[in-house]
């Protein structure tokens, strides 16, 4: 298992493809160990951050601007990319 820091935690998510897999789950993760889809692939389980908005103040009020999130996939793809040689 790959380095982490203090603030990430074990998860085990059962996968159809590779039974229960450990990964660690980042502090900023939504997902806990009972919200992971159960028997899903394991090139599928993610971590994603909650929505964080971006507003600016204008005289017609606070619009949104931006929304984002981040996104982490801790597996290998099911296909590696390779470069022609």
């Amino acid at each position: 298992m790959p380095d982490h820091d203090n603030s990430s935690r074990p998860v085990t998510v059962p996968t159809c493809d590779h039974g229960p897999v450990t990964v660690w789950e980042p502090d900023w993760c939504t997902g806990s160990e009972t919200e992971h889809q159960p028997g899903g692939y394991r090139v599928d389980v993610t971590h994603a951050s909650p929505d964080y908005e971006f507003t600016v103040s204008t005289s017609r009020g606070t619009p949104v601007v931006l929304r984002a999130c981040s996104n982490s996939a801790p597996s290998p793809s099911a296909h590696p990319v390779t470069s022609p040689s």
